[in-house]
């Protein structure tokens, strides 16, 4: 039987290293240090910050539907300085690498108006504020679940 589990459990996470566990076919990947499952089967983008909430709220993925868009500090803990185009661990397959693309994130920059939010260039790994009212195309969406 554990021979079996184990067999089992290869086959689901057929890309592992000791922080990511990805299961290819459900197009998830659980970050293994802080127990948040990360959207991997498709590169979403050209939304608004509105419609990026909206997006992952409504996402029915992995047999999941408590889907939402990450804090700042959530998908920040994705970035690895290391590494550069991406700035993240290659165990992610669907990533928007061009030098303007940028991913949002739920939190919103604290300026007067409050009318942007942080995004992060996985690029490189930096973070920006886009106005929440942007969809030109080069801002794309990941979704997480698990605690908020």
């Amino acid at each position: 039987m554990m021979k079996k589990s184990v067999l089992i459990l290869a086959s689901l996470f057929l890309f592992a290293n000791a922080e990511y566990l990805r299961n290819e076919s459900q197009g998830v990947v659980l970050d293994t240090r802080t127990n948040l499952m990360w959207q991997d089967d498709a590169l979403v983008g050209g939304k608004t910050w509105k419609e990026a909430i909206d997006y992952c709220e409504n996402l029915d993925l992995a047999g999941y539907t408590d889907w939402r868009l990450p804090n700042f500090n959530e998908y920040d803990s994705l970035i690895d300085t290391e590494r550069n185009n991406p700035a993240l661990s290659p165990v992610f397959e669907n990533v928007a690498t061009d030098v303007y693309d940028k991913y949002w994130t739920s939190t919103t920059y604290m300026d007067e108006n409050k009318t942007k939010a942080w995004t992060l260039q996985t690029r490189n790994g930096w973070n920006y504020q886009s106005e929440k009212s942007e969809n030109d195309g080069s801002l794309f969406i990941r979704c997480v679940r698990g605690k908020n």
